[in-house]
């Protein structure tokens, strides 16, 4: 997920934080909303996106909808602007949006569902049950990429394991390590990074096992 302006149903929201770096609760068979704020904030519960069981449904059922979110770094003023909503399957209503997408290397049409909305108070937050991303219209125009392929990666992972969030977390968790809020976020920047993101939260990702693992989930294939 990204900050502010970072499976009964499972909704799992991954959220990118600010500069400061971020963690991500939740996880397990159950429907869970996860954003990620910084380090540091205690985490709210948000409320539930979808009834029926985001941002990303082949699930197992619903358990207690948590959120984990992702503020922006300390140093920046994001104005409050009224907010914007489109719900639409690939072009959205805002251009600077659109282009960030169209960038995307290998883009694969069904694993995301794009939403414009500020609502939930975060750059970016991504529904791992179905593949529903958010992104806030306060994002600043030179972070659209790097967020929007940042959450892109969080559905796409999520897509590989069938929406299968227990079978996405463990996998990714033993590839990534650092438990599952961690490894699901270094999955993501990592992947970002091979997509040409020049910006993440978590890591550079220097580490060459964990670009071996972002080459495969963004491959659409299975971590080995």
């Amino acid at each position: 997920m990204f900050p502010k302006g970072s499976w009964r149903a499972t909704l799992t929201f991954v959220a990118l934080l600010g500069a400061l770096g971020a963690v991500i609760l939740g996880g397990g068979v159950g429907a869970q909303i996860l954003a990620v704020r910084q380090l540091g904030t205690p985490v709210a519960d948000l409320p539930r996106v979808q009834q029926t069981g985001s941002p990303y449904l082949v699930a197992p059922p619903a358990e207690k909808t948590r959120a984990i979110p992702r503020r922006p770094p300390a140093a920046t003023s994001v104005a409050r602007t009224r907010t914007r909503v489109a719900v639409t399957n690939g072009p959205t209503s805002w251009t600077q949006l659109n282009q960030a997408i169209a960038r995307i290397p290998n883009y694969r049409p069904g694993v995301a569902t794009w939403v414009v909305s500020g609502r939930y108070g975060h750059w970016g937050a991504t529904d791992l049950s179905n593949g529903r991303i958010y992104i806030s219209p306060n994002v600043p125009a030179f972070r659209v990429y790097d967020v929007a392929s940042h959450e892109y990666a969080h559905a796409l992972a999520a897509y590989d394991y069938g929406w299968n969030t227990r079978s996405a977390d463990l996998a990714v968790s033993r590839w990534f390590g650092g438990g599952t809020t961690a490894a699901r976020e270094r999955a993501a920047d990592c992947m970002a990074i091979a997509q040409g993101a020049t910006w993440t939260n978590n890591t550079s990702c220097q580490n060459e096992h964990w670009r071996e693992g972002s080459r495969v989930l963004l491959a659409a294939h299975r971590l080995p």
